[in-house]
């Protein structure tokens, strides 16, 4: 009899085990996340062409910007762009976030110096919505991601006039569905060339790497 019930208890403490380990498991959070490279997000590209004065100027520019949900890891289609669908959207070096009054999302965003893989832990206070009245208008500064040389995620070489992402500037993403993103720019030109030739290499194409929480968590 007592070692039906010692046998009766184990079973019991086995099973118990077990259910605790199948729902440890089944917790987005815990899963180990990996970080995800998009490639060549086209943000408005257009062929450069000269003016006879010599200026340059893009004609068949659309002024439209490309949207992208890190829920999904994909482009949401321009017809959802008054939806929350959407967390960021690029168009030339300017970054919007889905948020604030003039959005229907609930995103918001800031940027974090350091090194990608170091941070471990998004901030939970600091995030900031976009104050851009018309984006056909549009205002540098009124962005939360600025769109400005040394004030947001990218430097302009004032001889080239090449575009190229700061170093360790992590772009940090509360997304339109509560949960968070990092996201960091690796390049602003097709194909992500080590070295970007002016002359052949297209800009307005950004490759950048990401991480998704898709559970209750801040962390990464």
């Amino acid at each position: 009899m007592n070692f039906s019930k010692n046998a009766f208890r184990i079973c019991v403490g086995y099973a118990f085990l077990l259910t605790l380990s199948g729902c440890s498991n089944s917790d987005p959070s815990a899963v180990a996340l990996i970080p995800v490279t998009y490639k060549n997000l086209n943000a408005d590209y257009a062929p450069i062409v000269l003016t006879p004065a010599g200026s340059e100027t893009r004609p068949k520019q659309t002024n439209r910007f490309t949207f992208f949900s890190f829920l999904t890891g994909t482009l949401v289609n321009r017809t959802d762009s008054a939806t929350s669908k959407w967390d960021v959207a690029f168009r030339g070096t300017t970054i919007i976030v889905n948020g604030g009054k003039n959005r229907k999302g609930n995103a918001s965003v800031q940027l974090v110096d350091g090194a990608f893989e170091d941070l471990a832990t998004a901030p939970i206070d600091g995030y900031n919505t976009d104050n851009q009245v018309d984006d056909r208008k549009p205002v540098p500064t009124s962005y939360a991601i600025q769109d400005q040389s040394g004030k947001g995620w990218y430097t302009v070489d004032p001889l080239t006039r090449l575009i190229a992402p700061i170093p360790e500037k992590i772009i940090v993403v509360r997304t339109s569905d509560g949960r968070y993103a990092k996201m960091q720019i690796l390049s602003y030109y097709q194909n992500a060339p080590a070295t970007v030739n002016n002359l052949t290499d297209l800009d307005r194409y950004y490759t950048f790497k990401y991480i998704y929480q898709p559970g209750a968590s801040n962390n990464f």
